[in-house]
């Protein structure tokens, strides 16, 4: 730990740590949960991160509009990934909004990538992730983003400390809101 600011948390670390490489096993992981929401915009027909579609936002978008079911945890983890052309594109504003059975607001979180103390970097994508504490008396959650000229993938929402994994392309997955490297086989290995 080296300090911080108002925020950023700053650390320093090894040059042999950050080019480790830490592998998943795909057999040694659990059953993968449902979600309570994922999209990978795979309809979108254009490049993402580690996949075949991203969502292009230009405006204000949904990204999520779930219904509350009584046996879900009363925490959710929701995480997406966005790409920013830094000549075109603006930051990107998040708000969830959560509803009672009568359609009144309960709860209204605004908030950006300056709220988070950490990220996840890949290329030139950049997760947000957010934990969100369920009101008793949630029917349902509104998750929107507005942006100009912004390009999102692997929008995921999770009741917490539930495991979810999908494969993506080249031999990696999304693992528990993070893009993990699967470990290669024999057979990758060989050639």
């Amino acid at each position: 730990y080296l300090g911080d600011t108002e925020f950023v948390n700053i650390y320093s670390t090894s040059i042999a740590s950050l080019s480790e490489i830490n592998y998943i096993e795909k057999d040694s992981l659990s059953e993968s949960i449902s979600p309570v929401y994922y999209d990978n915009y795979k309809a979108d027909n254009a490049e993402g991160l580690l996949s075949k579609g991203n969502l292009y936002i230009d405006g204000t978008v949904t990204l999520a509009d779930i219904d509350m079911v009584s046996d879900q945890n009363d925490t959710l983890t929701l995480s997406t990934w966005y790409s920013i052309d830094a000549d075109h594109s603006s930051v990107p504003r998040f708000h969830i909004t959560m509803l009672d059975d009568k359609q009144n607001t309960v709860s209204d979180i605004h908030y950006r990538d300056l709220d988070m103390k950490r990220m996840e970097v890949i290329n030139n994508w950049v997760q947000i992730k957010r934990d969100v504490i369920i009101p008793s008396n949630a029917y349902k959650l509104k998750w929107t983003v507005s942006a100009e000229k912004l390009y999102m993938d692997h929008t995921l929402v999770t009741s917490y400390d539930q495991l979810f994994w999908s494969p993506l392309s080249d031999n990696y997955i999304i693992y528990n809101h993070y893009i993990a490297q699967l470990k290669p086989s024999k057979l990758d290995t060989e050639n």
